[in-house]
């Protein structure tokens, strides 16, 4: 698995879970997981087209994911079924997947998100569609854990025309394609800014060595 990739989610999940809830986390060390077992009580499952196929998940226990809606929407929540935190669940998948595509879309890849899917309860499934490994992410807080999963088909490449530094006087594209916005679905949830220094950093000895 490419470290470029996994950096790519690990910059996005910062940033985003950081700027809307303000949670402070640490990020525990990365494995491949080989199951379709949910690591928590909820997931939001995002897949990705174009450049190559994947699927994007990320699962929160029910103390974490409660914590994050009572931030961003300033109400006490106590059931994960509840309508405003599966909604929840599935806008911080699509913002943090969106994020990931907009930095890839900068490396070459032209991918395309799907509608969000969530799925909860103890023994919930979270299932990829890829045939690549499926990396896992874990982060923890003093609310609870969550984690970042993606798995991409091992065909995947750029696709889009770089810029040609070298000629200083040809200035670059810079539209971005509508599909690599970040979209809102619901609930209403303000976008991160994205110059923001997140405050959490990855540690050194992440073991994505064991990785590659």
């Amino acid at each position: 698995m490419d470290a470029n990739m996994i950096n790519t989610f690990l910059k996005a999940t910062l940033e985003i879970i950081h700027d809307v809830a303000h949670l402070s986390y640490k990020v525990q060390k990365i494995y491949r997981k080989n199951d379709e077992k949910g690591r928590g009580d909820v997931t939001g499952i995002i897949g990705l087209k174009g450049s190559g196929k994947g699927t994007v998940a990320v699962t929160f226990d029910q103390g974490t994911i409660l914590y994050i809606v009572s931030k961003i929407l300033d109400m006490d929540t106590k059931d994960i079924g509840e309508d405003i935190v599966i909604d929840t669940v599935g806008e911080l998948a699509n913002m943090i997947t969106g994020r990931a595509v907009r930095i890839l879309a900068e490396k070459g890849f032209d991918l395309v998100l799907t509608v969000p899917k969530v799925v909860h309860g103890p023994d919930h499934k979270v299932v990829h569609q890829a045939s690549g490994p499926i990396i896992a992410i874990p982060y923890s807080s003093e609310q609870g854990n969550f984690t970042v999963e993606f798995s991409f088909n091992p065909d995947m490449k750029p696709e889009l025309p770089q810029p040609d530094t070298k000629q200083t006087n040809i200035k670059p594209e810079t539209d971005t394609p509508n599909h690599l916005s970040e979209t809102s679905t619901t609930p209403s949830i303000n976008k991160p800014s994205e110059s923001k220094d997140s405050g959490n950093k990855v540690p050194a000895n992440w073991g994505i060595s064991e990785l590659t």
